[in-house]
């Protein structure tokens, strides 16, 4: 049997979390909350624990353009601290 397909979004580059595959608990719940205002909520294997630091660098860039706030200091590290945790690298 094959594992299923993840779905890539139509606004970026890296696959999408599968259902489920986000848990919950407070750290889970802002990355979710935060990172689907500007696009699907990526999987955290999408990227290895190293390869995260950059790619959240990118989308804080980006956060003004789309009119928001980027993360705090504290919420950036909660959310490369899940990332990290979950990436599996």
């Amino acid at each position: 049997m094959h594992a299923p397909q993840r779905r890539r979004s139509d606004r970026h580059a890296f696959p999408a979390a599968m259902p489920n595959e986000i848990e919950d608990g407070p750290d889970a719940d802002l990355f979710r909350n935060r990172c689907s205002r500007c696009h699907e909520i990526p999987a955290p294997k999408a990227h290895t624990a190293a390869e995260w630091e950059t790619v959240v660098a990118k989308m804080q860039a980006f956060a003004p353009l789309m009119d928001l706030a980027p993360l705090s200091d504290q919420e950036r590290e909660r959310v490369l601290g899940y990332l990290r945790s979950k990436s599996g690298s």
